[in-house]
């Protein structure tokens, strides 16, 4: 579901909101890997998403050094 929410940053109005409530409940998994193997933080740094959603997942811990399987 974070990698759904995150995915609609640049389309949704309240996704920036919907996507920092599910990272302060603790119940999202942040370092879930898509098929084809993207973070939350992978798809978060892509351009026109959101730098305050990057800074809340890396300061709840998703880590940065996941490699995506895509080559």
């Amino acid at each position: 579901a974070l990698h759904v929410a995150v995915t609609a940053l640049d389309s949704l109005a309240n996704a920036e909101q919907m996507v920092l409530a599910m990272i302060a409940s603790g119940r999202a998994d942040l370092n879930a890997q898509s098929k084809g193997g993207c973070t939350a933080l992978m798809m978060a740094i892509k351009p026109h998403q959101s730098l305050t959603v990057v800074k809340a997942l890396l300061k709840a811990k998703a880590d940065p050094n996941i490699a995506s399987e895509v080559k």
